[in-house]
């Protein structure tokens, strides 16, 4: 009885024993028959998160392990489906499975991408992986001279000038740290002011500025780097080109001898032309400017020059453009009535008028130098007051204008007004200056009762004329 009963419970165990058996080779042909999947980021395996560099490119591949190659795969880049070909190659180190890849090259551009890949079988639940792909900007450096971004990526100075250069690291993700080095390897250090600010295209990221004086004493060049916490890091050059750096003695020599040869040949010019006014004074030659080289300017009496060729350069031409204001029709006679009108004395023919340089320019009317022909052949020096419109009205007082002009804390100098010009519709007030002398009166006076000191007065003379001549030539 005993016997049997033992037997019985040993059926049991058996049965149970089997059914077990059974159980797992059914769990393992399934466990068999559901793929594994898998994303890698350039060949390595990446659980869930994956963190890159924007502008980078990475290679992402999705790969499903399977024993059977006839498998569905579906790979998408944040819910967008992206179609690639996949590759199905016998696994070496599982026997019986396949390996099936589809791969793609992704460049992320400083946002938060999820990729997801799914594979299904028939009559079996569907298997996905996803990988979250960030990626971040390294910072763009650049560099200001002066506030001013340098695009050629050189700059040339001066030996021993001062320069404030501004390194910004736009888009870093900390402060971090700059460093300053040289061609030569020497760093630079504890000399930045470092600033920093939110920047408003990429969320989290700073624009961080250092700033420091650099005086340069050879050419060469100079290196900003930044660096985070992070590991970012940028560089950006600068080439420091020194102007008289290379071959600095030769050019000082050679900008020696041409300053020598300059200055000779216009000291010699200079005698000679002191020695032929002297001897012309001597001469008691009569000294006169012709009426038809007002361009380059006139001088009190007439002074003929022989053997001299015309100068280069000419002082300006007398105005003669017109301005832009209209003159009405209806109040065209009354103006020229008006102009016929005033005294003859104090109209004065315009080709008695000669401009010779512009010394100043107001928002009324221009100043000017210029010559007086008088009626009896005689010249003088004059200021004259330009007015650029004239107002066209019968209301309209030429005297008036003339004594407000006068009148004004900068012509306090003037004696007198000459009179009034019309050149078109520019009007011209003519002045004369209290100190000035006659050239032509003072040498023809009988000064010759000390020799010494006339000709002593004489020489100083023509050194002031050629000075004149000079300031003229040079506003010409």
């Amino acid at each position: 009885m005993d016997l049997d009963v033992c037997m019985g419970k040993k059926r049991v165990t058996g049965r149970k024993l089997r059914f077990v058996c059974y159980l797992m080779i059914i769990l393992l042909s399934i466990c068999k028959a559901v793929p594994s999947i898998m994303i890698l980021v350039d060949g390595l395996n990446e659980l869930a998160y994956f963190e890159g560099i924007s502008g980078k490119e990475y290679n992402v591949t999705c790969k499903v392990i399977a024993t059977k190659p006839i498998l569905s795969m579906t790979w998408t880049v944040n819910d967008v489906s992206i179609n690639t070909a996949r590759l199905v190659t016998e696994n070496q180190d599982k026997p019986e499975t396949f390996d099936i890849v589809t791969s793609m090259t992704y460049n992320g551009n400083g946002s938060d991408d999820i990729f997801n890949c799914t594979s299904t079988r028939e009559n079996y639940f569907s298997v996905e992986q996803n990988l979250l792909v960030k990626t971040y900007v390294l910072p763009e450096l650049r560099l200001q001279v002066g506030n001013v971004n340098v695009t050629r990526g050189d700059i040339n100075v001066t030996a021993g000038e001062s320069l404030v250069i501004q390194c910004i690291a736009f888009s870093a993700r900390s402060v971090g740290v700059f460093l300053w080095t040289t061609s030569d390897g020497h760093v630079i250090s504890g000399v930045g002011d470092v600033k920093m600010s939110l920047n408003r295209f990429y969320n989290g990221t700073f624009d961080v500025e250092d700033e420091f004086i650099f005086i340069p004493r050879r050419s060469g060049i100079l290196s900003c780097t930044h660096q985070t916490e992070d590991h970012e890091e940028a560089t950006v050059s600068l080439n420091i080109i020194i102007m008289n750096d290379n071959n600095a003695e030769k050019n000082n020599m050679n900008v020696l001898a041409i300053s020598l040869i300059v200055s000779s040949v216009a000291a010699v010019f200079v005698i000679a032309m002191c020695f032929r006014l002297v001897k012309g004074l001597h001469a008691h030659a009569n000294v006169r400017f012709d009426h038809q080289q007002e361009a380059i300017g006139t001088l009190p009496g007439t002074m003929t020059l022989t053997g001299r060729r015309p100068p280069s350069m000419k002082l300006p031409e007398k105005p003669s453009k017109q301005t832009s204001l209209e003159v009405p029709d209806f109040d065209d006679e009354r103006y020229h009535s008006l102009f016929d009108d005033a005294p003859e004395a104090s109209i004065i023919d315009r080709k008695r008028v000669c401009l010779l340089t512009r010394i100043s320019e107001g928002v009324i009317f221009q100043r000017w130098m210029g010559t007086f022909t008088k009626p009896q052949g005689r010249k003088e020096y004059i200021t004259i007051s330009l007015r650029n419109d004239t107002i066209n009205q019968s209301r309209y007082n030429w005297e008036m204008f003339a004594k407000k002009i006068i009148e004004l804390p900068g012509c306090r100098h003037i004696a007198e007004c000459v009179g009034l010009c019309l050149d078109g519709e520019k009007l011209l007030v003519l002045q004369s200056y209290s100190h000035s002398v006659d050239l032509h009166s003072y040498l023809s006076k009988d000064n010759k009762a000390d020799e010494s000191n006339f000709t002593s007065r004489r020489l100083q003379l023509a050194s002031q004329v050629l000075l004149g001549m000079e300031f003229l030539v040079s506003h010409g």
